[in-house]
């Protein structure tokens, strides 16, 4: 990556994710979906940035087994000097208002790190929690079907993991004549595995979602994150430590995932 160059001379492995920013800053899922689906012709539209949230291994030493506060420390002092190399800047203590300042600005979660926790490479921990600020999931495509009395939109069929047994979680539907579904069904054959982000008003007692709306269409997340979550209640209200994220509204990534079976 050409973004990367200016660091030839130090040897580091950063965590991160790649996205597509909007006007103010924020990650735009929507136009990443986009710039997926049209490929190179979108690269300066919608320029794509690489959101640095780690450091994992610098000169030579790993740093996963220091603290949350040092790594980011770390990281903030290799002055990554590319603009297509960003590092997200953090709050301490202060979950509840900074929540109250995200969910105007449309971003779907907030991530909390515990300050003093060690990096645990490969699996969920409760020392990283996504705290979600609007109902959005990620659902397994499982079918698309014509939407009756018309020719140019599909409905499709969501499902979930509970454990390890897929399990339908509703639909949404979508146009033919989209850039999403176009790059989702080349002639009209569906990739697979096809996730959909989808945001929803609301779950029915079954667990399935109400009012589910795509965001948008990927292949590259595992179907087997695609689990349905229960909701975390908020923790009791305590004096926000010395150092460290007090979360509020929580939802704990899942710690194990079965395999699909067949």
């Amino acid at each position: 990556m050409a973004a990367a160059l200016p660091l030839a001379n130090r040897a580091a492995v950063l965590d991160g994710v790649v996205a597509v920013l909007d006007p103010s800053g924020c990650p735009d899922l929507v136009a990443l979906g986009e710039r997926m689906a049209l490929g190179a012709t979108t690269q300066q539209r919608l320029p794509a940035v690489y959101l640095a949230i780690d450091l994992l291994h610098l000169d030579g030493r790993g740093t996963i087994g220091l603290a949350l506060d040092r790594r980011l420390e770390l990281l903030r002092g290799l002055a990554l000097p590319d603009p297509r190399i960003q590092v997200p800047d953090w709050v301490v203590g202060e979950g509840e208002a900074l929540a109250d300042a995200a969910a105007p600005r449309h971003l779907p979660a907030l991530l909390a790190r515990r300050g003093s926790a060690h990096y645990h490479p490969g699996v969920a921990s409760p020392d990283r929690l996504r705290i979600p600020l609007r109902h959005r999931a990620h659902c397994v495509v499982i079918g698309a079907d014509q939407v009756l009395g018309s020719t140019r939109r599909r409905r499709l069929r969501l499902a979930e993991y509970q454990g390890s047994r897929l399990t339908q979680a509703g639909t949404a539907e979508i146009a033919e004549t989209s850039t999403l579904w176009r790059w989702a069904a080349p002639g009209t054959r569906m990739r697979s595995p096809l996730i959909a982000t989808v945001d929803y008003r609301s779950r029915g007692a079954d667990g399935g979602l109400r009012g589910a709306e795509v965001v948008t269409l990927r292949d590259d997340i595992d179907p087997a994150w695609c689990i349905r979550r229960d909701p975390v209640p908020p923790p009791l209200s305590r004096p926000v430590p010395a150092r460290g994220f007090r979360p509020t509204v929580l939802s704990a990534l899942p710690l194990e995932v079965s395999p699909p079976v067949g």
